[in-house]
């Protein structure tokens, strides 16, 4: 059978009548008050501060309320990356959140991100979806590039440094970050005492220097 529609109405009471007739013409009647009605979703929020990269745990937290009330698991978190869900703590708000509920969850930066609340190396969307016991739903996102894993450095080419002066000294190498970060600095150094030399940051790179900058920086 059809399901009345409560039209006009977002949020709030409602009465309904049920009338019953038979084949002779003999009705009854029934009466429901405060039938509530809800079809306004949630209010969520995230209040705290989540970062752009990250190498260590952090918690994404927020609030939620809803004027007729939040369901019982009220906000869930799942990571579209891939599907993984997230366990997130919901407490009773105070001061400033009386009223409201307070919702957080911590990520872990793994390597791999097999373990609960882990994150493997690389982007990840957070959903987080808040519900009110109408069945209505909000939902919002925050994305974390999380990396633990430091990145590969080689050198491919090394030149004969014994050539004498007016030589130019050609070194050549490679660099990687996997599904972390990116290689953001590269740096020889020439002898323990030497001084360090910063190299262009490319997956192919190479750094030209003359023999007199040889014998400067080491």
């Amino acid at each position: 059978s059809p399901v009345p529609r409560l039209c006009g109405r977002s949020t709030g009471t409602a009465t309904i009548k049920i009338k019953a007739t038979d084949s002779c013409g003999n009705t009854s009647e029934i009466t429901v008050d405060d039938i509530m009605v809800d079809k306004t979703a949630p209010e969520l929020l995230v209040t705290s501060e989540v970062p752009q990269n990250s190498n260590k745990s952090f918690t994404v937290s927020g609030t939620v309320t809803d004027e007729i009330g939040v369901a019982e698991s009220p906000v869930s978190v799942k990571d579209s990356s891939n599907g993984k869900t997230y366990t997130v703590t919901v407490v009773e708000g105070s001061g400033e959140n009386a009223g409201k509920k307070v919702w957080s969850f911590t990520v872990n930066p793994a390597a791999d991100g097999n373990g609960d609340n882990e994150a493997a190396d690389g982007s990840h969307t957070f959903v987080i979806e808040a519900s009110d016991k109408a069945g209505n739903k909000f939902s919002k996102s925050v994305s974390v590039l999380t990396d633990v894993t430091a990145p590969e450095v080689n050198i491919s080419k090394v030149p004969n440094t014994n050539d004498t002066e007016g030589k130019v000294y050609v070194f050549e190498g490679t660099s990687s970050d996997g599904n972390g970060s990116g290689v953001s600095e590269i740096k020889m150094k020439f002898g323990e005492s030497g001084s360090e030399v910063s190299v262009p940051v490319s997956e192919s790179w190479f750094k030209s220097i003359t023999f007199a900058e040889y014998e400067y920086f080491k």
